[in-house]
């Protein structure tokens, strides 16, 4: 029995967002409301605003990167099925999956074969268009969360892999460099530096995503 591989973004980003932004919009008006307070003076604002920015602001920008982020990944994906089609990219997974890492509880899947990194519910990433690689930790008050960032060409950076363990990291991380040995391994300065240099050319259109 065929595996079933459905090429939909995750909605799950997009609710989290609107629904924090939602619970956001009470305290902001709280917030602002304190500022047309009669005893309200030059330094109250200051402080205001500080401790504002800090526990209002945060988990705003947190909502408004969570949408846009769904937004992100809908159009690339949305890009690489148009370009592949979805049967073929279903096609490739079934027949040339080198390795697949599927998240724990969730169960979602990246499929990592010959020629791409795939998360249906993401992504689809050719090893050419990777310029860097390097473990993430996402912290939040529910604990940390490792995941393995792939930036590319274009600049974009994709967290996919979610809870994974260091010694799966470096597997594919190696797995990838093997398709791809002009691929950076590990986050440090010069590497950062350089994947924004490439990114310029690429941009610049100096350089492309070799077919």
């Amino acid at each position: 029995m065929k595996e079933k591989i459905t090429f939909k973004t995750s909605k799950v980003s997009l609710v989290l967002g609107i629904a924090l932004l939602i619970v956001m919009i009470p305290l902001w008006v709280t917030f602002v409301s304190l500022f047309f307070m009669p005893e309200m003076n030059i330094v109250g604002a200051i402080i205001a605003i500080l401790v504002g920015s800090m526990f209002l602001g945060l988990p705003t920008y947190g909502g408004i990167a969570a949408i846009a982020g769904y937004f992100k990944s809908g159009a690339k994906l949305r890009q690489a099925v148009k370009r592949y089609g979805k049967e073929n990219l279903c096609n490739h997974i079934r027949e040339h999956s080198v390795s697949v890492y599927s998240t724990p509880v969730i169960g979602s899947k990246v499929y990592f074969t010959d020629k791409f990194v795939i998360d249906p519910g993401t992504v689809v990433i050719d090893y050419n268009e990777i310029v860097l690689m390097y473990k993430h930790i996402h912290r939040s008050n529910a604990g940390a969360v490792s995941s393995v960032c792939f930036q590319l060409l274009d600049g974009t950076g994709w967290y996919l892999c979610k809870s994974i363990k260091d010694e799966e990291i470096q597997e594919y991380m190696q797995l990838c460099f093997q398709h791809n040995p002009k691929i950076m391994l590990g986050y440090t300065n010069d590497n950062l530096e350089r994947s924004k240099e490439l990114t310029k050319q690429f941009k610049k259109g100096e350089i492309t995503v070799p077919e």
